[in-house]
């Protein structure tokens, strides 16, 4: 007699099939009492306890229906095609209810998600289908920064830091919220984490710096995603990601988004454009945690769908990447999207890889790509930094190299061009200062109001503040120009004068 579920209604479905299962809780076998749920969405479709037991192995009898109406056709019947999730009650403890575990199984390279291609059953007493299930959640940590989340879980959040506290040891460096942060102290034979974070929580995304290489262990059941919405508001949230499988970022976040809102991991982001996510990220992954700027001035919550799950390899990386930079030392980055001009023309070749600088150290790259709705090649370039320093751009195609000498100031999660508006950088026989082709003369700098510039072929003026957005621009037609910008507040701008021959940059600092 089952102890939690209750049985499932075998009249009300044509056909049935054997599995005969071994399952493990991270690592052991099924404590006795336990039992083995087989659910197609939310309808049981199978049970079995370990008083069924066959030779230590789960032997569960599914039920189903051969065929369904098809979808563009309800009076025509296909074969039906169920994908399942098995579910499971531990009793060991209180009782932990452990769900949805995909099958997963492979025969000869088959995944077998559909009841009706077995139907005499899968797995054998000698050859079980394989089950693993897990009071666990294991994250590997590198040197430097990473971001985290949890899907275990979180009953009492302050068990919870306790547990993150105890594996980081004294590899960890810094535990960070949004707002708030914690820093580790050597007591003696203990470390004492000093701060404002007195709990964790599912919904949250945590930036977590380490000294070396180290695997973060929470113990606890699984979350359901659908009791975890998340709170999103106007502009940049940290969010957590408590789900435990890998999902497609387009069905995970399906109906939520609005143009120009922006989804980024670690090294990499994605917006929303034309009822479309555009960039790098391909699925959210267990354990690690995301920013999301949304466009809405209401506030919304967001609950991640998870109807379909994917294992795709080698996601959300930059394969092939020309440029190798080390992001892991910077807490914080912005994205960059642009569309890339050499000699007055668009680049039309994903050929092409664009890189951030910051004093020759390469700081982010990107690949140009196709975007469709655009009908142009744009590059998402996330870029790594310290505030306000000063940031210029590389291009190459594998064996040219070409500088740009547009520059930026860095600004921690500053958005410069969308996709919508994309930032331009010229490259080519625009001609650069760095290499003495082009050079100008502002004078005084520093200075409360007027600036002098004198270049030759003078045609356009623009500075631009810390966050990368034309505060000043004019037409011009000489080469000698003044420029009033006591409106303009105290600090560090760029100007860029643009002439005949290409363009100029200088620093102008404001009193």
């Amino acid at each position: 007699m089952a102890q939690h579920y209750t049985a499932p209604n075998a009249h009300s479905k044509s056909s049935n099939t054997p599995i005969v299962a071994a399952v493990t809780v991270d690592g052991a076998a099924a404590a006795t009492g336990a039992e083995l749920a087989v659910y197609v969405d939310d309808e049981l479709r199978g049970l079995a306890t370990t008083d069924q037991l066959v030779d230590g192995k789960f032997w569960v009898q599914v039920y189903y229906d051969t065929e369904k109406p098809s979808d563009t056709d309800p009076t025509t019947n296909v074969p039906n095609i169920e994908d399942l999730t098995f579910k499971l009650w531990d009793p060991t403890g209180e009782g932990t209810e452990l769900t949805d575990y995909t099958l997963t199984y492979t025969d000869n390279g088959t995944t077998l998600t559909a009841l009706t291609t077995s139907e005499e059953g899968w797995g054998t007493p000698s050859d079980p289908v394989e089950i693993v299930f897990s009071n666990k959640q294991i994250t590997a940590m590198t040197t430097g920064w990473n971001w985290w989340s949890t899907y275990v879980e979180m009953q009492n959040g302050a068990d919870g830091l306790a547990m993150l506290e105890n594996s980081l040891g004294s590899n960890g460096l810094l535990i960070k919220h949004k707002n708030d942060y914690l820093e580790p102290l050597d007591w003696g034979d203990e470390i004492l984490w000093i701060g404002d974070i007195e709990s964790i929580s599912n919904e949250k995304l945590y930036m977590i710096k380490v000294n070396a290489p180290c695997d973060v262990v929470i113990n606890g059941g699984r979350t359901s995603v659908t009791e975890h919405p998340i709170e999103i508001k106007y502009g940049w949230n940290w969010i957590g990601y408590p789900h435990y499988q890998q999902l497609v970022l387009d069905d995970a976040l399906a109906g939520f988004a609005e143009d120009g809102d922006i989804i980024k991991n670690r090294i990499t982001y994605n917006e929303y454009f034309f009822g479309e996510w555009i960039g790098d990220i391909v699925t959210l992954d267990p354990g690690q945690g995301y920013m999301y700027y949304s466009n809405s001035n209401a506030t919304k919550y967001l609950t991640y769908q998870t109807g379909r799950n994917a294992v795709v390899e080698n996601t959300n990386s930059k394969t092939n990447s020309f440029y190798v930079s080390n992001t892991g030392e910077f807490e914080r980055n912005m994205t960059i999207t642009a569309v890339l001009e050499m000699g007055g023309r668009e680049l039309n070749s994903d050929n092409f890889e664009v890189a951030a600088f910051v004093n020759g150290e390469c700081r982010g790259s990107a690949k140009i790509k196709y975007v469709e709705p655009l009908d142009r090649y744009v590059a998402l370039l996330l870029a790594f930094g310290n505030d306000n320093e000063d940031m210029y751009f590389e291009l190459t195609d594998g064996n040219n190299i070409m500088w740009s000498n547009e520059h930026v100031f860095f600004a921690s999660d500053n958005r410069i061009g969308s996709l919508s508006n994309p930032f331009v950088l010229h490259f080519g026989n625009t001609g650069t200062a760095e290499n003495g082709k082009l050079d100008a003369l502002v004078y005084p700098n520093p200075s409360n109001d007027v600036f002098n510039i004198q270049c030759v072929g003078i045609r356009k003026i623009e500075v631009m503040d810390v966050y990368g957005q034309i505060v000043f621009s004019k037409e011009v037609k000489d080469d000698n120009h003044q420029i009033d910008l006591s409106n303009l507040a105290k600090g560090v701008y760029l100007l860029q004068i643009i002439t005949c021959d290409g363009i100029v940059t200088k620093h102008l600092v404001k009193e």
